[in-house]
């Protein structure tokens, strides 16, 4: 029981902070895959520069390239094996 209580609280706190990085990702990575159909997206002033620096974390410096985004990897990582036992589990201790 104690396994299950840390990972649906680990679950909880790391997905709802996790969840802001992702969906900014998210948002970014569409707009560069229609950047070649939006005029606004890239103008001659190549504004889609801006979103690569912003989707891959170079805008923010070292730190987030470096280690932000490999930990945001990580918490995913956990957030999938914690969703699959959170679950599983109950499903097991059924008879």
């Amino acid at each position: 029981m104690r396994l299950f209580k840390f990972f649906r609280v680990g679950h909880q706190w790391i997905g709802i902070v996790v969840s802001v990085w992702l969906l900014l990702l998210s948002v970014m990575g569409f707009l560069l895959l229609i950047k070649k159909k939006v005029d606004w997206i890239q103008p001659p002033t190549r504004r889609s520069d801006l979103l690569e620096r912003l989707h891959d974390g170079s805008l923010f410096g070292g730190f987030v390239h470096g280690w932000f985004s490999p930990l945001v990897a990580v918490s995913v990582a956990f957030l999938t094996v914690s969703g699959c036992w959170l679950w599983l589990a109950p499903r097991r201790r059924r008879p």
